[in-house]
């Protein structure tokens, strides 16, 4: 009896140590293919080289079209119309990078909010001109789909008021759907304190069926001011940008 006993305690504990190199294998395949792994191999997959050296631009572009027919398209199973409303395009300092998903839109639960993370799965937030060549001077915190930015240089002879003044017209959230699949792996990949190159749509877009009331317009000029209030004071109109082509860190993906 006393070795079966010894033979149970061995098996559990050699049933612990296996458990825990299970474990802890899975954290480091996680961590490894998330912050080590993928973004190479997006790279080499879905992207082509592209040797052009990126100089942050002074101010975003948005450029008159003529007016645009109403587009039915298909994202991640969801029928939505979509409409371009200006071409947009920039170089830029990538700020912040918010990723929605599953878990986040299930404890949402509000009305729209799948159809939402899934046409549009993040928001890039940027900075151009004087205030994306100083990222030194803003500190940034996302909340969902609404970019915080801060001040931080009052006491930096680098960071004068007149950065301050600017960056209202040159700091931005854009929530940015991909035009193709290989534009989403480059999004997926994208992150804070790269310089990239974007191209694309300022659009409108609806859902269809009984989600065809759930409607997001973009803003459509640098600083334009968004009609509702948070936390009691006005508030930069976000950005609804169909990316068609995005290129940062040596590769673009289109």
């Amino acid at each position: 009896m006393e070795c079966l006993y010894e033979l149970k305690t061995l098996c559990l504990m050699y049933q612990r140590r296996l458990l825990k190199m299970i474990f802890f294998g899975i954290v480091l395949m996680y961590v490894g293919w998330h912050f080590v792994l993928k973004r190479p191999v997006y790279q080499r997959l879905y992207g082509t080289p592209n040797p052009t050296r990126l100089e942050i631009a002074d101010a975003d572009l948005f450029q008159d079209l003529p007016e645009q027919s109403i587009i039915p398209i298909n994202i991640n199973g969801y029928d939505i119309e979509i409409q371009a409303i200006k071409k947009f395009s920039t170089t830029t300092s990538i700020v912040y990078v918010d990723r929605y998903s599953s878990l986040g839109t299930w404890y949402r639960s509000s009305e729209g909010a799948a159809l939402y993370d899934k046409i549009v799965p993040q928001d890039i937030s940027t900075a151009t001109g004087v205030s994306g060549r100083h990222p030194e001077c803003f500190k940034y915190s996302h909340e969902y789909r609404g970019l915080e930015t801060e001040y931080s240089g009052y006491y930096s002879d680098r960071c004068p008021q007149t950065i301050f003044k600017n960056s209202e017209g040159e700091i931005s959230n854009n929530h940015s759907i991909a035009a193709s699949t290989n534009v989403q792996r480059g999004l997926d990949i994208l992150k804070a304190g790269d310089i990239a190159s974007i191209e694309g749509y300022a659009v409108y877009w609806n859902g269809t069926g009984n989600l065809r009331y759930q409607r997001f317009e973009s803003a459509v000029t640098a600083g334009q001011v968004s009609t509702q209030l948070a936390g009691g004071r006005k508030t930069g109109l976000c950005r609804q940008l169909l990316i068609t082509k995005i290129t940062f860190d040596g590769y673009t993906f289109e």
